[in-house]
């Protein structure tokens, strides 16, 4: 299956002799949401991401499944009842990166969670290492409701209706 997101990534952007893609599949997305009840807490080491330097596009494909939390019944809670892994199994984003300077970008682009897709624009922070490594950051909220992620009514007012995303990769 993470071969065909790959493929799917790379067609994304097209096939140029041109373009430089940079990829990885070790991508880290966290999310977090403060809430009265519990703070909601995941994290994900291993979402796939395809850069195409030449064209300045960017896609993130991470499997639902795969973020981790401090506890079990969260993560099944997560999985079949707010994010309905079996209809909903991914989580992605393809946009295009508009540089502000050599150090930060706006992203603009289309974020699909849960069926849902809408548009965002947020902003990068980007560091080139020395060892030619490239790290990409950013941190941005989404609101649940967006992506039609239903809070059962018993819970409703002990989950936050935002969630904050960070979002580190390194090429």
């Amino acid at each position: 299956m993470r071969t065909f997101i790959i493929f799917f990534l790379f067609c994304f952007f097209g096939i140029s002799t041109d373009a430089q893609f940079l990829k990885t599949s070790n991508a880290y997305i966290s999310f977090y949401s403060k809430a009265p009840l519990e703070d909601i807490e995941a994290h994900h080491y291993n979402v796939d991401c395809v850069l195409d330097t030449v064209k300045n596009q960017i896609a993130f494909s991470a499997r639902i499944i795969d973020f981790n939390f401090d506890k079990k019944l969260m993560k099944k809670h997560f999985c079949e009842k707010y994010m309905e892994i079996d209809d909903f199994p991914f989580a992605s984003f393809s946009g295009q990166l508009d540089f502000i300077n050599q150090r930060n970008a706006k992203v603009i682009g289309e974020l699909e969670i849960h069926g849902q897709k809408n548009k965002v624009e947020v902003n990068a922070y980007i560091e080139k290492k020395s060892n030619d490594k490239i790290v990409m950051k950013s941190n941005f909220f989404i609101n649940l409701s967006d992506y039609k992620v239903k809070i059962p009514k018993i819970v409703k007012d002990n989950i936050s209706k935002s969630v904050e995303i960070n979002v580190i990769v390194s090429f």
